[in-house]
């Protein structure tokens, strides 16, 4: 496949680059700003959407380009190589997926011009404490109610909803005997609405991760939150058949993300191994133990990256989910080890002098790690190229155990 850029695309990823150079030293105060007042750093936030990243998967008509997720790949690789790697913009982009596939007329005037310009911003709130990503333990239950439905239940570890205008939520909305009466497959029974997180009923409580990703995770409880029905996306009760397409974007745009930080800490490092002396006069980016695993990690980057250029390019084509989920998974998996080598090599190469929290350095690397495990782990990522691309035997015995979201 040639992933050469078009002009179109040329042009996004060339406002990106521009966009992104005058912040590349400032990634730290950034990340900072959003930890400390709940929102991106304003000016910052006015340049990254200027340079067009959010609105290239909208639809014309409602504010958008239309550039395709190839073209969004590159431009928030784009700002990622330059330290700057915000995430909740990929969350938004698998929602607005999901609301342009699936959502009423109502629903895409209301949110996808919001969306496109920046001013919207979307969290997921899919996972649960003893459900992970495995929605047929899902207990949050939707119970429609005339003009509303009234949602009941918990979602934990969701991130950024302190700068979330909404958050994607995913319930089940039919128990396994309604499920059974009409015949249904386990799978079905799921609504996807819209949640206001400030809305009456919902309880905030800030899980302590360390702010991984430049955003705060949230355990979210909801008692009685009563959501407009028509903030319901797509058909009741069929909610995960439509999620496939958003959730390949999910995946395709953080390694994207993840690739740029690679690429940025291999800078950092390669830098600072042409710089240091230790013994003598010869840096020690001339001895060969340093040399050898930075070039590994440029190797696998590259081939990492034609995966996810490749995933990406399959779903701007039209391919079939199933495919585009065996590159996006493939893509993901080689992303998430590369960075991770990426972040332990710079690490090992600056010395005592990484662990500077002025550096940086320590968040790249525990963002790194959590990327071995999100949006799905490695486990499951592997699970779905071994019984969707291998063809070998499902590892789960009954119905019951439930089918992972990959």
């Amino acid at each position: 496949m040639d992933f050469t850029p078009t002009e179109s695309q040329r042009a996004l990823i060339a406002e990106a680059e521009n966009a992104a150079e005058p912040w590349r030293n400032q990634a730290l105060q950034i990340r900072q700003h959003g930890l400390d007042h709940g929102e991106y750093r304003p000016d910052f936030w006015r340049d990254y959407c200027a340079a067009g990243t959010m609105a290239a998967l909208v639809p014309a008509e409602h504010g958008g380009t239309e550039k395709g997720l190839l073209a969004t790949a590159f431009a928030m690789e784009a700002f990622a190589v330059r330290g700057l790697a915000p995430t909740l913009p990929v969350l938004t982009h698998a929602a607005a997926r999901l609301i342009t596939v699936a959502g009423s007329a109502d629903l895409k005037a209301r949110h996808l011009p919001g969306i496109a310009d920046g001013s919207l911003l979307i969290g997921l709130a899919f996972t649960e404490a003893e459900a992970g990503h495995n929605f047929a333990r899902m207990a949050t239950f939707a119970e429609r109610e005339g003009a509303h439905v009234r949602v009941n239940g918990a979602k934990s570890f969701i991130s950024g909803v302190e700068i979330a205008d909404r958050l994607l939520l995913v319930t089940r909305s039919l128990t396994a005997e309604q499920r059974a009466e009409h015949g249904l497959p386990s799978m079905a029974g799921f609504t996807a609405l819209l949640l206001d997180p400030g809305a009456a009923g919902v309880t905030l409580t800030e899980q302590r991760l360390g702010g991984r990703e430049g955003l705060r995770q949230w355990h979210v409880r909801l008692d009685d939150v009563r959501v407009p029905a028509s903030d319901i996306i797509g058909l009741e009760h069929q909610a995960i058949t439509s999620l496939f397409d958003a959730l390949n974007i999910e995946r395709i745009l953080f390694t994207a993300i993840s690739l740029g930080s690679a690429a940025h800490l291999l800078e950092l490092a390669v830098g600072r191994a042409r710089s240091r002396t230790v013994f003598g006069d010869r840096p020690i980016g001339s001895y060969q133990a340093l040399q050898h695993p930075l070039a590994r990690i440029e190797v696998q980057l590259n081939a990492a990256r034609l995966l996810a250029y490749k995933a990406a390019a399959l779903f701007d084509a039209g391919v079939a989910s199933a495919e585009v989920g065996a590159a996006a998974n493939m893509a993901k998996i080689m992303a998430a080890d590369v960075t991770y080598a990426a972040a332990d090599q710079t690490l090992q190469t600056f010395g005592a002098e990484g662990w500077d929290k002025e550096q940086g350095l320590v968040d790249h690397y525990l963002d790194a790690r959590l990327f071995r495990s999100t949006p799905i782990s490695q486990e499951l990522a592997l699970n779905f190229v071994a019984e969707h691309v291998l063809g070998l035997p499902v590892h789960r015995r009954s119905p019951s155990a439930g089918t992972p979201s990959s």
